[in-house]
């Protein structure tokens, strides 16, 4: 009896891959001598590379003809994947009527709109196959088959499909590279030798988030790859949770190198990176509705459940014309701008629950005054994430550290007595300006009231600042945590309650 069941099993498959075939050969949708031609480790009839596909090369990604794609078909239509179908049987069946397209440059509305009024509309594939080369539209908007032909003459005068020659051409594949990616945004570079623009579609956990063409010149890359490049960066809809999964495509579904990538906040420990650092401390200490100063092209990554503003300076416009116009990075637009000396510009009355001014605090005259105002805005139990350079590690180390007493001075006395020394002391040890050319120098620096370091401290003369900035003001504060590393100094500060 088993013996039977088995015989009516083989040959109920064996019907059902003849109908198979059936429907391959009476729609000329698999072009058997061109399936041997493509892949010569297939031996044998044609008859032979028809069971090869059915059985084998559908599942290996094979295209059964120059037009379908069935590696990309299958990542595309994921209830064609789950259930575990022949992709092409799949599109000739339901899928030309649905509207689903045999790879990732066809559009089938597209092309019938430009096709012959004659044309048949059932299957734009196998019509498009069967169409003389020297008569076919354009397969979407995004590939021009006349200017890639162009580039080809060999192709033009042998009369063959420009589209076909594009999904199998080397030169046509996409490079890239998935470079940061935090829990707001994430960067990178993409390019092609030969073809239209690039275009990536960014996903969060399967589920598609947008699409981007990169834009940013990336003059490097050439000297990189033989061809020119651009770069990129694309800012999520939402921030990303700890273990969210990142994945860069391009229009033929192939991953960006470095793609997919998980956002994972590390456990606390000098291995990680500064901005992971910056992260995991973030996610140990901070709470509730909070404000980040100065945050630039690097906000700190913080976790869905934190509510953040940006204080800056200027607006993004002016911080992108005034410090880095061709920065690969993107800007937050700051909702309150003003000097963070004073933190001018907020809300009367305006509080928060954190704050946090990565490699900020250098960059102000008088920081005394700053940890002052950071105390008035934050609430009863609030805490601060404060970083700043490491002198050992920066471009200041050839600066002399900075003394508790010269703060206090320029905090009591104003600021002004002391700036152009501080102008004078970055020309020429970090600019390197000597000699009779250095007053000019430093005086064009304050002209233009560039934001150099101010100031300069290592690991224990900013700790020793901040413990004798809070016992000589009568500062409202705790230190909760300290850390070096990185080439920073982190310290969480939490306010006491009044």
């Amino acid at each position: 009896m088993g013996s039977e069941l088995r015989r009516e099993a083989l040959q109920v498959d064996w019907l059902g891959r003849g109908r198979q075939h059936a429907d391959f050969v009476a729609s000329g949708a698999f072009d058997a001598a061109w399936y041997l031609s493509r892949y010569p480790d297939v031996q044998g009839p044609k008859g032979d590379a028809v069971n090869h596909y059915c059985s084998v090369g559908w599942k290996e990604g094979r295209f059964p003809n120059p037009l379908f794609d069935s590696r990309w078909y299958l990542a595309k239509y994921a209830d064609v994947r789950e259930a575990g179908e022949n992709p092409l049987i799949h599109y000739l069946r339901h899928g030309a009527e649905e509207g689903r397209e045999p790879n990732g440059w066809f559009d089938t509305k597209f092309w019938l709109a430009q096709a012959p009024s004659d044309a048949p509309a059932k299957n734009a594939m196998l019509d498009y196959l069967k169409s003389a080369p020297a008569t076919r539209a354009n397969p979407s908007s995004n590939l021009d088959l006349d200017a890639y032909a162009a580039s080809y003459p060999e192709l033009i005068a042998q009369g063959g499909d420009p589209l076909s020659h594009f999904l199998h051409n080397p030169d046509a594949v996409t490079h890239g590279w998935l470079a940061p990616c935090t829990s707001i945004w994430v960067g990178g570079w993409t390019a092609r030798r030969v073809g239209p623009p690039v275009k990536l579609t960014i996903s969060v956990n399967g589920e598609e988030v947008g699409e981007v063409t990169p834009w940013i010149e990336r003059p490097d890359l050439e000297n990189a790859i033989g061809f020119p490049g651009k770069g990129y960066f694309f800012v999520f809809p939402r921030r990303l949770s700890n273990g969210d999964t990142v994945r860069i495509r391009d229009e033929n579904l192939v991953d960006l190198n470095g793609s997919p990538a998980t956002y994972q906040i590390g456990p606390l420990n000098a291995g990680l990176g500064f901005l992971e650092t910056r992260a995991a401390i973030a996610a140990m200490f901070l709470h509730g509705a909070g404000l980040e100063i100065g945050a630039f092209t690097q906000p700190t990554d913080l976790s869905p459940d934190l509510e953040i503003e940006y204080y800056d300076r200027f607006g993004v416009e002016a911080l992108r014309k005034f410090y880095d116009e061709s920065c690969c990075r993107p800007l937050f637009e700051p909702k309150y701008c003003g000097n963070a000396e004073w933190l001018d510009g907020l809300d009367p009355g305006k509080t928060f629950d954190f704050l946090i001014a990565n490699h900020v605090i250098e960059h102000l005259e008088d920081p005394i005054r700053f940890l002052k105002e950071i105390s008035r805005v934050l609430n009863p139990g609030g805490r601060f994430l404060l970083t700043a350079p490491n002198k050992r590690f920066s471009f200041d180390r050839r600066r002399e550290l900075t003394r508790f007493d010269h703060l206090v001075d320029d905090h009591l006395g104003g600021v002004l007595r002391h700036r152009m020394s501080h102008y004078l002391d970055y020309t020429e040890k970090v600019d390197g300006v000597t000699g009779e050319a250095l007053p000019a120098a430093a005086a064009r620096l304050e002209a233009q009231g560039f934001s150099i370091h101010f100031h300069v401290w290592d690991e224990n003369t900013f700790l020793e600042f901040l413990v004798t900035a809070i016992r000589k003001f009568y500062l409202p504060f705790q230190l909760l945590f300290t850390l070096s590393a990185n080439g920073e100094i982190s310290v969480v500060m939490e306010r006491g309650q009044d």
